[in-house]
């Protein structure tokens, strides 16, 4: 199985990039790879750009030395925002089952994840996705490639809504009682959009460091 990161955001919002702020004494893209390596062998980082690509050398080159494959690819469309990122991803992996999920959310909780992780074992869904009241969670989701010709039918008519393709998959939602087992605080779905996330994250982090 893979994990795949979308970092290709151009974090208008934020005006930095955000998978270089400090986090817990690395950068945020680091924390991601150490907390999913917990897990997963393999691990796809998805970028938007050759120079991005050539950025994120020196963060790729650090985990050379540790049992992984790391490896970071250019989207296979660009300009398509996370549906592009998740296209690209699946497209690049040689698993069938992914875990996706972007840069900017830090808190993953890696049991969540796990309990996840067992839908994928018998191979009937598409997708594992949380579902509770606000809608769905497709950045912390498990993704089959059967999701690649929904996914492509969808960027042909430039409709960019990434959870526009799941009406065409088969999927296991994952819900709110389901999510308070492991994550009480929906944590693993917090993201970092303005420098008023950020805040509130290192404040969250403080309080409680083995998040």
């Amino acid at each position: 199985m893979t994990a795949i990161i979308l970092a290709g955001g151009k974090s208008t919002r934020i005006n930095t990039n955000k998978i270089f702020l400090p986090f817990a004494n690395k950068t945020m893209l680091e924390r991601r790879i150490n907390l999913l390596a917990k897990i997963f062998k393999n691990i796809i980082v998805v970028v938007n750009s050759k120079m991005r690509e050539k950025e994120i050398e020196p963060i790729v080159n650090s985990f050379k030395n540790k049992d992984l494959h790391l490896k970071v690819v250019c989207d296979y469309i660009k300009d398509k925002g996370s549906i592009g990122g998740l296209y690209s991803g699946l497209m690049y992996s040689k698993t069938l089952y992914n875990f996706v999920t972007a840069c900017d959310m830090p808190f993953l909780n890696v049991q969540l994840l796990e309990y996840m992780k067992k839908f994928t074992k018998d191979k009937k869904y598409d997708a594992i996705i949380p579902f509770f009241q606000k809608g769905y969670e497709p950045l912390f989701a498990f993704y089959s490639k059967n999701c690649i010709k929904p996914i492509e039918k969808q960027l042909e008519k430039t409709n960019l809504k990434i959870t526009n393709f799941f009406a065409k998959i088969i999927k296991k939602n994952i819900s709110l009682r389901e999510i308070k087992q492991f994550d009480t605080q929906l944590l693993s779905f917090f993201n970092i959009n303005t420098l008023d996330n950020y805040s509130k994250a290192k404040q969250i982090y403080l309080k409680n460091s083995k998040l």
